[in-house]
């Protein structure tokens, strides 16, 4: 069995929008991920996912998570001998001319706009919270009313960063109660942000948030 670095592995943290594609060395980076406890999923084509359950995200520390995809077997025939592959379908006259590139090569999509009038821009380095996401945490304020209710969850807000970091647009993508709602939008206005890096230069870009509220 090969135990090669594997390009263009999805790796996404459930229940929530994050995730990070596998670079050349078989590495990814997931940031902004604030502390909990989280199931990882790990993905793609060809080989079977892999899921790791019960991640602890501890403040201002990184969490190393390794995975091993392994390829999915070819159907084994009633000769016991491995099936060959399906052949390919006949030649067509219109086929669609393809980028002549390896598939690995191709990036993850991007995430769909929320509405016509908002356009995502791709980046290599998202914007980042100075001094990281526990700044957040500090300022965060859990409405009494939510936790005498027990209300608990996610908040996924998203934000359009300038190229100086400042927050120039907001919308809630994902709603709690609206009193986290507000809460949640409050504390990510109130830290400074790094913009978002595109061949090393700063861009504009939305970018959803995830904000956790936790019952001790």
């Amino acid at each position: 069995m090969s135990h090669r670095p594997i390009k263009g592995a999805k790796v996404s943290i459930e229940e929530t929008t994050l995730w990070a594609a596998s670079d050349g060395e078989g590495k990814y980076f997931i940031t902004n991920v604030p502390p909990g406890v989280y199931n990882l999923e790990a993905r793609k084509d060809a080989y079977k996912n892999v899921i790791v359950s019960k991640v602890s995200v501890k403040e201002a520390q990184s969490t190393k998570i390794d995975f091993k995809l392994e390829p999915v077997l070819m159907k084994i025939s009633e000769t016991g001998e491995d099936a060959p592959p399906p052949s390919p379908p006949p030649a067509k006259e219109k086929l669609v001319k393809v980028r002549e590139t390896e598939k690995d090569e191709i990036p993850p999509p991007l995430p769909p706009p929320i509405d016509k009038k908002e356009h995502w821009v791709d980046y290599d380095n998202p914007p980042e919270v100075v001094g990281g996401f526990g700044e957040v945490i500090k300022v965060l304020k859990y409405p009494e009313g939510a936790r005498k209710s027990g209300v608990a969850g996610f908040v996924h807000v998203t934000l359009q960063i300038d190229e100086d970091g400042k927050i120039v647009d907001s919308k809630i993508k994902k709603s709690l109660q609206p009193d986290c709602d507000k809460a949640a939008l409050e504390a990510l206005k109130a830290v400074n942000w790094k913009p978002a890096l595109k061949k090393g230069k700063p861009v504009k870009v939305w970018v959803t948030v995830p904000v956790k509220f936790a019952l001790k």
